[in-house]
């Protein structure tokens, strides 16, 4: 049977806090027949990616990029992830993917090149027309100087594929700091092939890639898109793409995260995490002590050893109903500005001692996020009828998975020195719904939260690289991104 469940406090990564005061309006278990349509997620592979079938949400992608959607879907969708180049076996690591791509779900391959015959067969408000993908695949290839392209081939084996696919992600991507701006620029870039089809022009991805990216730029422009670049910023993003896209073509296998580098800073970030800084604080609502850690210190998953004979405990312990941990400022630079920009959240406390299988998850795709960099401001909204979907654990290893709907908006701001996590305000709301036995006796927990479909930096040593992905799984929901994790102790006050 499924629970209703009202999480009162909410984190996502970089200091951005939802600490999510929400109010639930009915609740329903997940459920789901056996899939009966297989394929990959290839940009190297894509790993813990948002799968979606036709508009409905189904899971994740694993390993080499493998998801699965019901029999009777039209058109796969497969949103942010990490890039993890070409190895089959991994399930994390690699860098972020920001963007989404699409495919007709008669291909098994999803990639940057189906994306954009898919958007030449889609109709000016975005309908999807089946009948006019071969023709659009012929229009692609002729645009891009091919004799043809073959979609149904292995885009992980096919070196054309590999080619023409990594050197269309390196010029879409450089123009992105969401996941809608990859869709945004993809059907930009799909307009300029349609043109080309009239007048016979042959676009470059490699040495007079130039041209083209500078048309594209013309375009979004034209169309009013923020997206847009400066001439100085031009320059650094044809040379940005010029290069990669060189090496790509002279890669006997071109693999994006070797040719890219997994730790190429992204272009320019929207936030940068600050490992050096002090990044937590544990605040005891007694006596305003307050301890502050770096998130090196944070993550890092030594055990002290405990007294009294409570058994291990980590470093960071935080007494039920007193202590909190709060992100400090100076963690994190607000880089670009973003209005209402679509992202997703994941937020998990899983216990670790052996014999423990609690844990409680939170994920939405719902999410509004808006960064002022003069101020250094980032606000967090959750628009009214968000779905948040939940999956919980408790003592006695019953899960739990529903859905909630809420049901007014909810906005959330940086705004003060630091911002709070009550993890006692999360089980005090959990035992009011009857999800208890969370965090409400002593444990030691693994805590994730993440941010998906933005670009996020980390910054150690005064190196800035792409800041690392982590994965919070609420079953049908997947939710890959940048953020941090860390691990902690949980006491009851009255020990």
């Amino acid at each position: 049977m499924s629970k209703r469940f009202k999480p009162r406090h909410f984190t996502a990564p970089g200091g951005i806090a939802a600490a999510i005061l929400l109010s639930a309006c009915g609740g329903s278990s997940s459920s789901g027949s056996s899939p009966a349509l297989e394929a990959q997620a290839i940009d190297g592979y894509l790993v813990g990616s948002s799968v979606f079938c036709d508009a409905v949400e189904n899971g994740g992608t694993a390993a080499a990029g493998r998801f699965s959607c019901p029999a009777g879907t039209k058109l796969f969708r497969i949103v942010g992830g990490a890039d993890v180049g070409l190895d089959e076996t991994a399930t994390s690591g690699g860098i972020p993917f920001i963007g989404e791509l699409k495919a007709p779900s008669n291909l098994a391959w999803v990639t940057p090149l189906s994306t954009i015959a898919v958007e030449l067969s889609s109709s000016e408000d975005g309908v999807y027309d089946p009948a006019r993908f071969d023709s659009a695949v012929d229009s692609l290839a002729a645009a891009l100087g091919q004799s043809g392209i073959d979609l149904s081939a292995d885009a992980s084996e096919t070196t054309q594929l590999l080619q023409l696919n990594g050197q269309i992600s390196q010029m879409l991507s450089a123009f992105v700091d969401t996941d809608a701006d990859y869709a945004e620029t993809g059907r930009i870039f799909a307009s300029l092939v349609a043109d080309s089809t009239a007048d016979g022009t042959v676009f470059s991805l490699t040495d007079g890639v130039g041209e083209l990216v500078t048309r594209l730029n013309t375009r979004l422009a034209d169309n009013g898109s923020n997206l847009a670049k400066d001439n100085a910023e031009l320059g650094a993003v044809i040379d940005r793409v010029q290069s990669a896209n060189i090496a790509i073509a002279s890669a006997a296998r071109p693999d994006p995260v070797t040719v890219g580098g997994a730790t190429t800073p992204p272009l320019v970030p929207v936030v940068t995490i600050d490992r050096e800084e002090s990044f937590v604080t544990i605040s005891s609502g007694d006596d305003n002590a307050s301890e502050q850690v770096t998130l090196e210190d944070f993550e890092d998953d030594q055990r002290s050893a405990a007294t009294g004979g409570q058994g291990a405990r980590y470093a960071t312990v935080l007494t039920d109903g007193i202590d909190y941990l709060s992100i400090d400022r100076s963690a994190f630079d607000v880089e670009r500005a973003l209005t209402r920009e679509t992202v997703s959240l994941g937020f998990e406390l899983v216990a670790t001692d052996d014999n423990d299988p609690r844990s409680i998850a939170v994920t939405t795709s719902e999410a509004r996020l808006t960064t002022i960099p003069r101020t250094g401001d980032m606000i967090m909204t959750l628009p009214e009828g968000s779905d948040l979907n939940v999956r919980s654990v408790d003592m006695a290893g019953t899960m739990t998975e529903t859905t909630i709907r809420l049901a007014t908006e909810h906005e959330f701001s940086s705004a003060n020195e630091g911002i709070e996590i009550s993890f006692w305000r999360i089980d005090e709301r959990l035992e009011d719904e009857g999800f208890g036995d969370i965090v409400a006796s002593d444990g030691n927990y693994r805590m994730t939260a993440v941010i998906g479909g933005v670009r996020i930096g980390e910054s150690d040593n005064d190196v800035v690289t792409a800041a690392t992905q982590r994965t919070v799984s609420t079953g049908d929901q997947v939710v890959t991104g940048s953020g941090f994790a860390g691990y902690v102790t949980f006491l009851q006050y009255s020990q």
